[in-house]
């Protein structure tokens, strides 16, 4: 039997909280239990840095512009201790240049 459309749309609300909820503490690493054996985020972020600049110097690319650094009371809340903030630009490539205007 089918769900009747308005008991639907009852469900669809009362699970969005729900999804918040759990979107946000995944983000916040409060989801599941930390790994104090799991790698540093930072050691990550150092090999990602190492690959990027080797690509960019077999692309013939120049160097990347610094990127500010990270101010801790701007970071909105705070992270397991293996964990860092990073910037979008510290771990890929952006370029404006991709993306359609408008």
């Amino acid at each position: 039997m089918a769900v009747p459309r308005p008991r639907r749309r009852v469900d669809e609300i009362a699970r969005r909280p729900v999804r918040e909820l759990v979107l946000d503490l995944a983000v916040r690493g409060k989801l599941v239990e930390q790994d104090p054996n799991d790698e540093p985020a930072s050691e990550l972020l150092k090999r990602i840095q190492a690959e990027k600049t080797g690509v960019l110097e077999e692309a013939g690319i120049r160097k990347e512009k610094v990127l500010r650094q990270l101010v801790e009371d701007e970071l909105p809340f705070n992270v397991p201790t293996s964990w860092c903030w990073s910037q979008l630009a510290a771990v890929g490539f952006i370029n404006p240049a991709l993306y359609a205007i408008g």
